[in-house]
C-alpha cells in the first residue's frame, strides 16, 4: 500500500493519475465503490473527460504497493519533501522520547555526519564582531584585510 501522504501527488501528471485508475480496474479487480466513485465516473476517466483528483488518486494508491507505483511511473516515484514543521515536531518529540531521539541520532549521524564534521571548525559571527576586529587591526597599524600592511607601510 502506497501511503498518499509520502507521496508528492502533485508531481503525478494527468496521463499517469488516468493509467494508474486503468489499472486498479483493468489488473486489480479494484471496483469504482472501492475507490469511492460510480462506473459513470470511471468511464468518464477511461475517455479522458475527467481529470483524476487528488482524491481519487489517493484512494487508487492504497490498492497499489511501491513496485506497481515505480512501474506505472516509470520508475520515479515522487516522495514528499518533509516541511520545517515536520521537523520541529520531530525535534520536539525526540526530546522527550529517549527511542525517538536514539534514532533521530542515528539518522543523523549516519546521513549528516560530513556535514557535522565541516561544521566543527565553522563560527558564528556577528557583524559587531567584524567591526571590532577591523578596528582592532587598524589600531595595530594593518590592513583591514587579514595579513596584509597598508600600502604607505609596506617594506621596499
Amino acid at each position: 500500500m502506497v501511503d498518499c501522504q509520502l507521496t508528492d501527488i502533485d508531481q503525478v501528471n494527468p496521463k499517469q493519475r488516468r493509467e494508474i485508475i486503468l489499472y486498479l480496474i483493468n489488473n486489480k479487480s479494484v471496483k469504482p465503490r472501492d475507490l469511492g466513485v460510480d462506473s459513470s465516473y470511471i468511464g468518464k476517466v477511461r475517455r479522458s473527460e475527467v481529470r483524476v483528483g487528488d482524491g481519487l488518486l489517493c484512494q487508487a494508491l492504497r490498492f497499489l504497493d511501491d513496485q506497481e507505483l515505480a512501474l506505472l511511473l516509470k520508475g520515479i516515484v515522487p516522495e514528499r519533501r518533509a516541511s520545517f514543521d515536520d521537523v520541529v515536531r520531530v525535534v520536539a518529540t525526540a526530546r522527550v522520547d529517549p527511542a525517538l531521539r536514539e534514532f533521530l541520532l542515528s539518522l543523523v549521524k549516519e546521513y549528516l555526519s560530513d556535514y557535522l564534521m565541516a561544521m566543527q571548525g565553522m563560527y558564528g559571527v556577528s557583524k559587531e564582531e567584524i567591526n571590532e576586529f577591523i578596528k582592532a587591526k587598524r589600531l595595530k597599524g594593518l590592513s583591514e584585510k587579514t595579513g596584509v600592511l597598508p600600502k604607505a607601510q609596506e617594506a621596499p
